[in-house]
Order: C-alpha cells, then sequence, then structure tokens
C-alpha cells in the first residue's frame, strides 16, 4: 500500500462544512438512538442507504480537463445516520487500477454523526477526490456525500456491495466491489473461473476491486478468511436461477420449470383445463445493456414458448426447435437460437447432444427438478439433433423432434409446430424502418415554420413526412401514413429537445406516432389521430439535471392529418393559444405551465381542410402538492425521489413514487426535461400487523436513451441509463427495513409519522430477487419479488 498526497481540496472543503454543520449535528446525535440493526446469521452487515451513485479515488496526474463540481444534495435531504463528519474522512489508497487505463479508483471512508461507517468510491487528480467524466473531464465529489453507510462489520465479517458505472463508454460498464472489512478479516479474495485474486485492504480496513461489466453479469465471488482460518464464499448479484450460457457469450437464458399453474394466468380458475398433471419449461433471455441480450426498449424479455408434457411422459421428454426474430411475437428482436429442452426423471444418469457441429456434447440437467436447456446458435438444424439418455439399467433412449404440447401465457394451445427458416437480426430490424412500423416515402420531407418558446429557448418546429406502414397479417394492405418530430430548430435541422443545462439535443427530434391518411382521401378526423391528440400534451423542466427543476412548457404535439388550423383553449377562462400546423396536419402548440394545472381542462378547436371544424378535449393530469413522506437522492443528480400518499397511517392507503417538481411527483427525463406526472399508487397488501408488516414495490425507470448519445448525467457521472425504485410501507412499531437485491443489501428508517420508506438504484437490475425484511420488537416478516417485471 502506498502512501497518498495530501487532498488539500478535501481538508479544505472538510474544515468549512464541519464549521457550518457542527451545532446541527450536535442537536440531532443528542436526539437518536444509539441501537443498530443486523440481520440474524448474515455475515456481511447491511448497508444503510444509498445516497450518490457514482464516485472513487485514485492518485493521478493532472492529465484531463477540469470542470465544475459535481452538485452535492441537499443536506436536509440526507438521513443524519448518513451524513459524513467532514473530521473523519480519510482515503484508503488502495489504486486500484482501471480496465481502461484510467485514472485508478479509491475509497473514501467517514463515519457519520450516528456511528456508522460510510463509504464513497472515486477518482483523485492533483490531490482531488472526484470522477472522470466520459467528456474527460474531471468533476470533485464534495464531501457530504457517500454511496452507502451502514454499521460497522462484526470481527469477523464485512460490510459490502457492487456498485455500478459506466466504464470508457455507457456500453463497457464497471463493477465496483467496495467494502469495509472487520478488524478480524484476514484476507479478501476475488474468485473467477474458481481461482483467487487477492483484493488488497487499505486503511480503515476498506478494500475495493474494479471489473468490466455490470454487477448482475459479473456476479462477483468474493472468498473471506479471518484469523482463524476459517474461510467462507461471498456471491453478490447471484440470480439464484438456474441458467444456460449463450452461444456468443452473452447474456445467459434463465431456465424457469414447474407445474403449468406456474406460467399460466388462471383467471380465477383453479387448474389449467387439461393439464391437471403437466411440467412445464421455459427460457427467458436475461437483459444485459452492456451486451445487447435483449432489445430493452421493448420493455420484456425474450421468452421462448411454454413447452408441457404430462408427468408421466417417460424417462426423457424434450423439445428441439427453432427461434428467429421477430418484432411482435414474445421472441422479439434477438438472435436466431436453437434451443434443447424438457425433463429427465430419476433414471437418467447422462445426457449427450449429438449432431450440433459434428460434436457430441454432455447436456448438464438438475438433478432436483430433471430440467435442462441447451441454447446453440439459430444456424443448427433442429431436425439433426439428437438427444441420448443413457439409464441406470444400462440401457438408452433417444429423442428427436419435439415432443412438448405449447401453450401462451393462458393455457391455450399454440398452433402450428413449424420451425421457421434461419433469420438475420439485422434484416429484421431493417424491416421496421424508423421504428413506427412504417417506412418513409422519400422526397416528403418538410419542415414546418417555427413557434416561440415560452421558456425562451430556441425556436420549435415540426419535421414531417409521408410513410408507408407495414401491414398486419389479415390486415387488408399498406396504408399511407402521416410522421412527424418536433423539437428545436438549430439551422434547418429539427432537433430533439433537451433541457436548459443540457442545450439542444442530437438531430433526431422526438417522435410523434404515425397517423393514417383515410384510403379515400378524405379529410377526416380517424381513431388514431384522436388517440394521437390526446397522448402527447407533454410538460418540460427547465433543467432536467437541477435538483429543483421547474415546469418552464407544455408541448402539445400531433398528427391530424387534413388539419390546416387549430386553437388550444384554456376552458376555466377561455385563454386561447394558436397551434402551428404543417402542411401534412403535423400539429404543435406552445403553451405556458398553467396548462399543467391540477384538473385544468383544455379543449382544441381545429379546421379541416374540406371546411369541417372539429373540437376535443383533454384534462390535464397532474398530481396535488401532498406532503412528502420519504425521501430519496436521485443517482443522475437530478430532482429528488419522494413517496406522498393520501393519509397519515391508514392501513392500505395508496402510495406513489416519482421526483419532485414544483412539489408534485413526476418523472423527469435526464436528456430531454420532458415530464410524467405520477399518482397513480399501489395499496399495501391487505391490513399491516404483526403477520403481515411490510409491503413494497418495485418501479424501474425506461427513459428512451440511445447509448451511443448518453444524456450529460451519465456522462458527467457515468451512471447508467434508468434507475431502479423500490418503495413501500411497514406497520407501526417496525423500526428498520433491510433491503437485498443483487446488487446489495441496505437497511433504511421508514417515516415515523407514515411508515413509508424509498430506496433508488442506478441501472436496472436484470435478473434475480428483491427480498425486504422488517423488523422491531417482536416484529420480523419478509417478502420475495422477482427482480425483472
Amino acid at each position: 500500500m502506498t502512501d497518498r498526497p495530501t487532498l488539500r481540496i478535501l481538508e479544505a472543503l472538510g474544515d468549512e462544512l464541519e464549521r457550518a454543520t457542527l451545532a446541527d449535528e450536535s442537536r440531532e446525535r443528542a436526539g437518536l438512538s444509539r441501537r443498530r440493526f443486523r440481520l440474524p446469521g448474515l455475515p456481511v452487515i447491511v448497508l444503510v442507504t444509498a445516497l450518490s451513485v457514482t464516485g472513487v479515488a485514485a492518485a493521478a496526474t493532472h492529465l484531463f480537463g477540469l470542470a465544475a463540481p459535481v452538485s452535492a444534495p441537499n443536506r436536509a435531504d440526507i438521513p443524519v445516520e448518513a451524513r459524513p463528519l467532514p473530521s473523519t474522512v480519510t482515503m484508503a489508497g488502495i489504486d486500484a487500477g482501471d480496465p481502461d487505463g484510467l485514472p485508478s479508483w479509491d475509497v473514501r471512508v467517514s463515519r457519520s454523526a450516528t456511528g456508522e461507517t460510510c463509504t464513497a468510491v472515486g477518482q483523485v487528480q492533483d490531490g482531488v477526490f472526484g470522477i472522470l467524466g466520459l467528456d474527460r473531464r474531471f468533476r470533485a465529489l464534495p464531501l457530504g456525500v457517500a454511496d452507502a453507510c451502514g454499521t460497522a462489520p462484526s470481527a469477523a465479517g464485512v460490510q459490502v456491495g457492487a456498485r455500478p458505472a459506466a466504464g470508457s463508454t455507457t456500453m463497457s460498464p464497471r463493477t465496483l466491489v467496495v467494502g469495509i472489512a472487520g478488524p478480524q478479516v484476514s484476507r479478501v479474495d476475488l474468485v473467477r473461473s474458481g481461482v483467487p485474486t487477492p483484493i488488497p485492504i487499505g486503511r480503515d480496513r476498506a478494500f475495493l476491486s474494479v471489473l468490466r461489466g455490470l454487477p448482475d453479469t459479473v456476479r462477483p465471488e468474493l472468498s473471506i478468511a479471518d484469523d482463524s482460518g476459517h474461510t467462507r464464499t461471498l456471491r453478490l448479484s447471484n440470480s439464484g436461477s438456474a441458467e444456460a450460457p449463450d452461444p456468443d457469450g452473452g447474456a445467459p437464458w434463465e431456465i424457469l420449470s414447474g407445474a403449468a399453474s406456474t406460467f399460466v394466468h388462471l383467471q380465477g380458475r383453479g387448474a389449467v383445463p387439461g393439464r391437471p398433471d403437466t411440467h412445464c419449461i421455459q427460457a427467458k433471455l436475461e437483459i444485459d445493456p452492456a451486451t445487447g441480450g435483449t432489445d430493452t426498449s421493448l420493455q420484456q424479455q425474450t421468452t421462448t414458448p411454454i413447452a408441457c408434457w404430462p408427468t408421466a411422459g417417460g424417462p426423457l421428454v424434450a423439445d428441439i426447435r427453432r427461434m428467429v426474430p421477430s418484432a411482435a411475437a414474445s421472441y422479439r428482436l434477438t438472435p436466431a437460437r436453437t434451443f434443447v429442452s424438457g425433463f429427465a426423471d430419476r433414471t437418467v444418469e447422462s445426457l449427450v447432444l449429438a449432431g450440433a457441429d459434428g460434436v457430441d456434447r454432455p447436456v448438464p440437467f438438475s438433478r432436483r427438478t430433471g430440467a435442462f436447456v441447451v441454447v446453440l446458435d439459430g444456424r443448427v438444424d433442429p431436425n439433426a439433433l439428437r438427444l441420448h439418455a443413457t439409464l441406470a439399467d444400462g440401457t438408452s433412449t433417444t429423442v428427436r423432434g419435439g415432443t412438448a404440447s405449447l401453450i401462451d401465457g393462458y393455457g391455450r394451445t399454440i398452433h402450428p409446430r413449424v420451425d421457421p427458416p434461419w433469420k438475420d437480426l439485422a434484416s429484421v430490424r431493417a424491416s421496421l424502418g424508423d421504428g413506427s412500423g412504417a417506412t418513409k416515402i422519400a422526397g416528403t420531407d418538410q419542415v414546418s415554420a417555427t413557434i416561440a418558446d415560452p421558456a425562451g429557448g430556441p425556436a420549435w418546429a415540426i419535421h414531417s413526412w409521408r410513410a408507408r406502414s407495414i401491414p398486419f397479417p389479415h390486415s387488408g394492405g399498406s396504408q399511407d401514413e402521416v410522421c412527424a418530430t418536433v423539437g428545436p430548430l438549430v439551422g434547418t435541422t429539427v432537433h430533439a429537445p433537451a433541457g436548459k443545462a443540457a442545450g439542444v439535443g442530437e438531430p433526431t427530434g422526438r417522435q410523434i406516432r404515425c397517423a393514417p391518411i383515410h384510403p379515400t382521401g378524405s379529410a377526416r378526423l380517424g381513431f388514431m389521430a384522436m388517440n394521437n391528440l390526446l397522448s402527447f400534451p407533454v410538460p418540460y423542466v427547465d433543467d432536467p439535471l437541477s435538483r429543483t427543476p421547474h415546469l418552464s412548457r407544455i408541448v402539445l404535439a400531433t398528427v391530424v392529418p387534413g388539419a390546416v388550423s387549430a386553437v388550444v383553449e384554456r376552458h376555466r377562462d377561455h385563454a386561447r393559444t394558436r397551434a402551428l400546423v404543417g402542411p401534412l396536419g403535423a400539429m404543435l402548440a406552445m403553451l405556458p405551465p398553467s396548462y399543467a394545472a391540477p384538473g385544468t381542462e383544455v379543449r382544441v378547436h381545429y379546421r379541416l381542410a374540406d371546411g369541417h371544424t372539429k373540437t376535443s378535449d383533454w384534462l390535464a393530469y397532474a398530481p396535488a402538492k401532498r406532503p412528502v413522506r420519504a425521501r430519496a437522492l436521485d443517482p443522475d443528480g437530478g430532482a429528488d425521489w419522494a413517496v406522498q400518499s393520501i393519509s397519515n397511517r391508514e392501513p392500505g392507503v395508496p402510495a406513489f413514487p416519482g421526483q419532485l417538481v414544483d412539489g408534485r411527483l413526476a418523472t423527469v427525463d435526464p436528456s430531454t426535461g420532458a415530464v410524467g406526472f405520477s399518482g397513480f399508487g399501489t395499496m399495501g397488501s391487505g391490513r399491516l400487523d404483526r403477520d403481515h408488516p411490510v409491503w413494497f414495490q418495485q418501479q424501474p425507470t425506461l427513459p428512451d436513451i440511445n447509448p451511443d448519445e448518453p444524456t450529460l448525467a451519465t456522462i458527467q457521472r457515468r451512471t447508467l441509463p434508468g434507475e431502479t425504485v423500490i418503495y413501500g410501507g411497514v406497520a407501526p412499531g417496525v423500526r428498520t427495513v433491510t433491503i437485498r437485491t443483487p446488487r446489495d443489501v441496505r437497511t433504511v428508517r421508514p417515516s415515523k409519522t407514515t411508515g413509508l420508506f424509498v430506496v433508488v438504484y442506478d441501472g436496472r437490475f436484470t435478473q434475480g430477487k428483491i427480498t425486504v425484511i422488517a423488523d422491531g420488537p417482536g416484529r420480523h416478516g419478509l417478502l420475495q419479488k422477482p427482480a425483472v417485471w
């Protein structure tokens, strides 16, 4: 371990912050209980609350340009148990190397006012602790920020977590395995492919290892040895599921098996009709944004059909089939694969698959359930494969083709069972055109005149064009449509909207759904046009990266083929705003924030080319301002996350999370500043009591982010696209809630008055389970849910 240079900025900021906070910390410390919570039998000390996403430390020469420091959170938003005391700050001096040769990483260790041990990971340049952004500019991380705080580890225990960060690009993420070792821990090894590699333990017993990939796919394994010679294994981000590797080395396939009723939406029925004694199997592709394991923009995972057999089907049952990419089916936009799946009973000693590339390969299967799945490249002909089973009595049996019946999620049989020919993924993507399900007709592009931005930004315009739709089966053929994008006009190009701090976005514009032109050419308002009109009043904030953003404008953008003029009227006071209507019927109106007031009714009056006039109404949805019941910091440095509810402590009352925008809950797209107001609550699981002391939900955010065009927050903080919000409530008397995810284990204190809690993770969980444990006097309850929807 090498000595570190003096951290001049840390010392100066520490003196200043300590003087400013000492009095407040003393008052808060005096009023807090010293009791600490530990999960019985858990070798890892739980973490308290995640406060900042990225960070890290490394001594490096001044190789990169400097930028303004990362903004510090509001002190009032940080629980007292998670506020580091400046006088306790030390650097571990680890110098963990970066896989891409960037400045090395280190750990900043501190103590909170209530005695918790806090850690932050970051980089050091010229004695400044901070983070090197994707723009190769270095930004200091202020004191008062910690990644996690928790009770000090036991003598032979560790406090540890796996935290994600972008690497050189958003598509080369990092896993930061960071922790604190107890005083009797003699060695911490990272185990890869069965080979242990020592992790250096620095000052304050901190350790750190930096790996390529996401925690969900790297799944770090640690070997922890203590002074007595005892060694135990700790597996982080373990999905807990059976898996099959992908032939291209991407995200693995999760193997799901069980009775038919575990796969089927029963809709009130007691069993799957006609399938009382069946066992089924399905393969699901785990999401891996780093390798493009599935198209996450579709918000659902790629799955194979559910294959089922009678439980008395014989010693070996199998299904061998090819799946090819599709934009509509459950298999979705995924490379073609050939699957071999099924069940082997207890009499089967071994399985061998023949006919794949001329090589006989052993097939592993579960000794408990008998389930197995083999995933091959889709070019492998399923008709050439044979599955041989050797039985305990020395005999053998062979299966080829498919013996399963395929069902959907409602228990209905899928017909026909035909293996499709191999299909290239690139050709399927190309057939989708611009992603709207329509292909652009050359020479029809038009940019309409501009309209002023009430927020004072660049003027906006409409870029519209004609397109030819891709017909659905039995739809009667293609149909011409009008498509459009809207956004600030820069030169002659319509760009994607962006907040004030982010400047003007990329030249792609915000896509509006295409609207069909009536086959007869008449300019009548169709159902799709009405849907477009009702679906696109989008509020925007002035600065999407601010912790206190404010509404600046509302954009109503739609396509009404045949419209020539339009006026937007606020019904309450009859205030009117004229809309810009392009030649193809694309419409754009820029409205002041008052149009988003709760309960505001807005009418759109427009005139068609055939002389007819139409009026449509929409109700601006914005939740009323309610007291904040629980609060958490945004990993991207944007608006705080909060939970609100209708009443204080009424069992089963709805609670809902969101970011605070002008005192109301919303979600803010960090790339555009677009706002989606929240307010639809989730009920607790019945009455909360001693037997049912906790309920929780998860809410992954899915911003429309192109990995090749990262947002400013991603650039500056090296965060990952999207976030995962976990929120819930507890019964009276519950003091702490321990949340175990594939990422880490942490403990939070629910609100004393409402029992609500909320935590926010950077990125999305791609597999595994979330477990929430409530603890208090005489109260101990546990709930589990899948980490992926």
